[in-house]
């Protein structure tokens, strides 16, 4: 209805009029609504694009969650298809609003790194990355995304094909009913079969995300069922070996040798128990498809993630895209000794915390032996507040963990350039809780002289290697509460300086005060609702004065990759 009210308006413009609309900012993402976007970038010459969906849980309440995020669009038919100005672009995060009330949104704050040109000729093309890159990304996660495809030729589907082991893998599992509404449905002969229960696994505490650890949760059908959606039943109970992945992506991807049947919405891979290599493989793949890597190039691909949930929900269909590498026998069995390695890793150390915490509340005695291995997930009521953060907090910390460890094999195993790594595991560990206020604060903290020390060997690196070798940078920065300074020299040194911990100092009381008055510089008001937050860099000959909040996601490798691009184009255009 939005999308032929905004194209019907037009007819009721003057002929220098120009539309502005609230509109569902889903119609900028929607697989469904390619065409649309095709001809509507074509038929029109769009100015401006405020995508609000950052602040969907601001503007409409966190009680309205089923309410679509919003976006304002400025815009005119166009005249001159050859003749078109680029789309701004905004899109405001809240992290970056100046005002501490989450619930209403009184004063808005632009920030400058938020507004972005888009060419209205790659709008015209109707792929919902464009928009997903002007949200999330940069130029420089288009190329890469581009480089990873490269890199691995072959789809996830084409992998599965070729092993043998079936066509349009991972496959989605069926929606079962046990009363046929529908003179349509099949009937399904599954009576005495496990069924997969997804619920259950969610809500045992805490949660595993590589094993099967309690045998409830494959639960038995009582009676045949019948078949709402879905495959036939031909393909309804998955042989074992198999991996179920979740929709909600990385909340589990379990490989089992048992027989079971995958519910809706998740995904399964199956393979024959012959040859015997095909276990090992199936491990491999696991331990892959649970990278961040994967994750980074599924998140710029599916329209949920980061617009309209928080979750990472992802569609079966992108999933089969997934580039994905041959694995030679040698890589397959040292991903799948890993992958053995990990799962009893995980069911140890949440074992272990289960049952030290039952000793702690002295109800140990209360259960019998099988029942201490999953007693949270039937006794939440008698956990304190405190006992659940602690749960939390342990879960974040092991999964953060065990994900370090994934990451570094598949990286180190698959050779990913440097640079690819660096931006997958600091989008999905860093920049994707953005996305999630409850873990905000994370992010927004004050980095560590530990990160500092990285940002500034990652610019002096980046520099460098642009100069190759006519001439070396230094790279020293000064922190406070209230902003930090990063100074590059380019010197004519004829070999690279060394960075330390010597670069990286705290300012001294004057300092501090300085920096102070200048971040207060950088914000300003502009009308009773609207701030304007501002960066800094001023070019000193020789030298390059950047100042930025103290935040964590200011600060990381990915942003000096970024803020070095930002020198070195500013020193191009000026000579």
């Amino acid at each position: 209805m939005a999308e032929a009210f905004s194209w019907l308006v037009t007819d009721l413009l003057n002929q220098d009029g120009l539309v502005g609309l609230v509109l569902p900012a889903t119609s900028l993402f929607n697989r469904e609504s390619e065409r649309f976007r095709q001809s509507f970038f074509t038929k029109h010459e769009v100015l401006r694009v405020t995508n609000f969906a950052n602040l969907r849980d601001i503007l409409f309440g966190r009680e309205k969650s089923g309410v679509l995020p919003a976006m304002t669009m400025v815009y005119r038919p166009s005249v001159d298809s050859h003749h078109k100005s680029h789309i701004i672009h905004y899109g405001p995060f809240s992290v970056n609003q100046i005002t501490t009330r989450r619930d209403k949104p009184w004063v808005i704050t632009i920030n400058e790194s938020e507004i972005k040109p888009i060419s209205p000729y790659e709008a015209e093309q109707g792929e919902m990355l464009t928009w997903k890159l002007a949200l999330w990304g940069t130029h420089r996660d288009k190329r890469t995304i581009e480089r990873i495809k490269y890199l691995f030729p072959n789809t996830l589907a084409d992998f599965c094909k070729a092993r043998g082991w079936g066509t349009g893998l991972p496959r989605q599992g069926a929606e079962l009913r046990p009363q046929c509404e529908n003179p349509r449905w099949p009937k399904a002969q599954v009576k005495g079969q496990k069924r997969f229960a997804t619920k259950i696994l969610n809500s045992i505490m805490p949660r595993f995300r590589f094993s099967i650890p309690y045998p409830n949760i494959l639960q038995e059908i009582i009676e045949d069922q019948y078949i709402r959606t879905g495959e036939d039943t031909l393909y309804l109970t998955t042989s074992a070996p198999h991996v179920i992945l979740s929709a909600s992506w990385q909340n589990f991807a379990i490989y089992s040798d048992d027989d079971f049947i995958t519910p809706p919405r998740q995904m399964v891979i199956s393979a024959p128990r012959t040859p015997s290599e095909n276990e090992d493989y199936l491990r491999a793949l696991t331990i892959y498809l649970s990278s961040s890597l994967v994750a980074y190039y599924l998140f710029f691909q599916v329209p949920q993630w980061g617009i309209f949930s928080q979750r990472g929900s992802v569609i079966t269909r992108e999933v089969q895209k997934i580039p994905t590498p041959i694995f030679p026998m040698k890589q397959a069995k040292e991903l799948a000794d890993f992958h053995r390695e990990l799962v009893e890793r995980e069911r140890r150390d949440k074992t272990h915390f289960i049952s030290d915490l039952l000793k702690r509340r002295k109800i140990f005695g209360q259960f019998n032996t099988a029942e201490i291995n999953s007693p949270l997930s039937k006794n939440t009521k008698i956990l304190t507040s405190r006992e659940k953060q602690e749960i939390d907090n342990f879960v974040r910390g092991n999964n953060e963990e065990l994900q370090r460890d994934i990451d570094n094999i598949v990286n180190d195993l698959l050779e990913i350039p440097e640079d690819i790594k660096i931006l997958a595991n600091e989008f999905i560990q860093i920049r994707l809780f953005l996305d999630k206020p409850s873990v905000r604060e994370k992010i927004t903290r004050k980095p560590a002289e530990v990160i500092l020390l990285a940002y500034a060997r990652q610019l002096q690196k980046e520099l460098d290697n642009f100069t190759t070798g006519t001439a070396y940078h230094r790279v020293n920065i000064t922190h406070s509460n209230d902003l930090i300074q990063c100074v590059v020299e380019i010197t004519k040194e004829n070999v690279p300086i060394m960075i330390d911990e010597d670069s990286i100092k705290s300012g001294d009381l004057t300092t501090a005060r300085l920096l102070e008055r200048l971040s207060q510089s950088l914000r300003q008001r502009v009308s009773q609702w609207v701030y304007v937050q501002r960066g800094l860099r001023l070019y000193d000959g020789p030298k390059v004065h950047i100042y930025k909040a103290p935040r964590l996601v200011d600060w990381t490798r990915t942003q000096a990759m970024d803020d070095a691009a930002d020198i070195i184009g500013q020193v191009i255009t000026s000579t």
